[in-house]
């Protein structure tokens, strides 16, 4: 009996590992950076300025330190954006005489300081209205709006509770961060796995121009295979990487094609990533 227990645990044993060498040839999963197209369209403009951000005459400020916070984001914004413009390789920064110009203000610059059992905590919440106007024409190509929000931890003593500048400043940088993504292109790195099958022996090529970052060139080739023989797994290789190229809609269109054909789970899921992606990028 006690050597039919042993004989059964190895079967199970090696039940489970050729299970895994199975997965492992099935699926092959790599960190990936892809260059998303700019949000904005800045109709083929070539420099940029980047113009003082305010505080909105209607933000509703507590006192006079809120005040003075919230000219110091404001200015803390601006120089964090014309930190990185002036080393970018899309656009040329100009103080004058640019093609293009960002402007924003601060329109919420929220400080509260609650207490419970738990002990004191403060939150700040900024928000910023920003715009994009083409000065050759003089007409607004964008308007939007962004917000970071920071909390302190709990503490007991009310001179331990940090200051509410000292909590968003580090946030600071993602508000100029969103701006920078609808004027240049911008890296997206993302962890996605690619199915492999072994026939036909063109996604074998299909992966290894993948494997070398060719990402473009590997989307076009697992698209012409799904395209000739309707294979699902090139299908879905084909949606991940136009999700690094930032195809967004074309990725969608596909991923609908591809449930309405085979009512997979796995591209369905990918369905969903894809609109919570658009979503965001709405926001």
């Amino acid at each position: 009996m006690k050597r039919l227990t042993i004989i059964l645990l190895l079967i199970s044993a090696l039940c489970l590992l050729s299970s895994c060498a199975t997965i492992s040839l099935k699926s092959s999963s790599k960190t990936v950076s892809g260059v998303h197209p700019a949000n904005v369209d800045l109709n083929g403009a070539k420099s940029i300025t980047i113009m003082p951000f305010t505080v909105d005459s209607k933000t509703e400020l507590k006192n006079q330190t809120d005040t003075t916070d919230a000219q110091h984001a404001a200015a803390y914004i601006r120089e964090c954006l014309v930190s990185e413009i002036e080393k970018s390789k899309y656009l040329k920064y100009k103080t004058s005489g640019a093609d293009v110009a960002v402007s924003g203000r601060i329109v919420k610059y929220i400080v509260e300081t609650e207490k419970s059992n738990a002990g004191i905590v403060r939150s700040v919440v900024t928000a910023v209205d920003y715009e994009i106007r083409d000065t050759r024409s003089n007409s607004v190509i964008s308007r939007n709006s962004t917000s970071v929000s920071a909390e302190s931890k709990a503490t007991v003593s009310a001179k331990r509770v940090p200051k509410a500048y000292g909590l968003i400043e580090p946030k600071l940088p993602r508000i100029s961060t969103v701006i920078l993504q609808d004027v240049q292109p911008y890296t997206v790195v993302n962890r996605i796995s690619l199915l492999k099958v072994k026939k036909p022996s063109a996604m074998k090529k299909a992966y290894a121009l993948f494997a070398e970052g060719n990402y473009s060139a590997s989307m076009q080739a697992y698209l012409d295979i799904y395209k000739n023989s309707n294979l699902f797994e090139a299908g879905y290789n084909a949606v991940r990487l136009m999700q690094i190229k930032g195809d967004l809609e074309s990725a969608k269109k596909l991923s609908e094609e591809l449930f309405a054909k085979y009512k997979d789970t796995r591209i369905a899921n990918v369905l969903h990533e894809i609109e919570n992606q658009q979503k965001l990028k709405a926001e």
